[in-house]
């Protein structure tokens, strides 16, 4: 006789530890999203990404209380949402004029204890076919200096568009289909940046990152979601919904392309796949 995994309140006996505490801290108590963050943890721990995370907001669970917590960390990097900012069983969704996410996840600060200043990788899982010149994550010290972290899924022109640590030349504009996906970003080097669209790359540049000036100070601000945090004001606001975001040290092609697999994965199971 084959027996169901033994439920009690919001634990489920062999789930993984680090997907419990998510499921816990958050109120999960939907099954199919129980086990959808289980199995995103257990892929993410078996392609060995799991450990190069900083903070994935899997936006599950359809509430401002479900959709701030922070995958690797519940306590840690919780989202603070402000403005027009909406959510339901396909994620959250920006109303691209005064919502956005304040994430308290600043660079500057993982880069003084990690040392990997030319090391991140950022992606979002957009379910939006838009073309909008607007943030969908990023800090930005402009107009003071040129170093910005942004991200923006697809620009009125049709490109993506990225800047990590950049000058002023250190940013990539790829023609991309349509702004749907899982869009992302890699800097593993100092003149090597990247970006992919659901696993496979569409653009890179040798440029140079930014100094270290600009990004000890210009850029010792918190990451925003929906918006980019400018100088502490919010920016270039998005009305895209997304279903995923991610700070990392730098992937590799494969990882990127493992990291889709596993993203992918868990968008199907939640029957919201683009």
């Amino acid at each position: 006789m084959i027996f169901a995994p033994f439920a009690f309140k919001n634990s489920v006996i062999g789930f993984d530890p680090n997907a419990q505490a998510f499921i816990t801290a958050a109120g999960i108590t939907d099954a199919t999203q129980q086990n959808a963050i289980n199995q995103l943890v257990l892929d993410l721990k078996s392609y060995s990404i799991w450990g190069k995370m900083f903070v994935i907001y899997p936006f599950v669970g359809g509430t401002s209380v479900t959709t701030k917590y922070n995958l690797v960390d519940p306590t840690a990097y919780q989202i603070t949402w402000n403005g027009g900012v909406t959510f339901s069983s396909n994620g959250v969704t920006g109303n691209g004029s005064t919502g956005y996410g304040q994430t308290g996840w600043n660079v500057t600060t993982v880069n003084a204890t990690t040392g990997v200043t030319a090391s991140l990788s950022l992606s979002v899982y957009s379910r939006t076919s838009s073309n909008s010149d607007a943030s969908d994550i990023g800090v930005t010290n402009y107009p003071n200096t040129q170093a910005a972290i942004q991200t923006l899924c697809r620009r009125a022109n049709g490109t993506m568009y990225w800047d990590n640590y950049s000058s002023s030349n250190g940013r990539i504009n790829s023609s991309v289909p349509n702004s749907q996906g899982l869009m992302s970003t890699s800097r593993t080097a100092l003149t090597s940046m990247k970006i992919f669209r659901n696993g496979a790359q569409v653009g890179s540049t040798l440029a140079t990152a930014a100094t270290t000036s600009d990004i000890t100070s210009g850029l010792n601000r918190e990451m925003y979601v929906f918006a980019a945090n400018q100088r502490g004001t919010a920016v270039d606001y998005t009305s895209r919904n997304l279903a995923f975001v991610h700070f990392s040290t730098g992937l590799t092609d494969a990882e990127m392309a493992n990291l889709y697999t596993a993203v992918q994965a868990y968008q199907t199971t939640l029957g919201r796949q683009v």
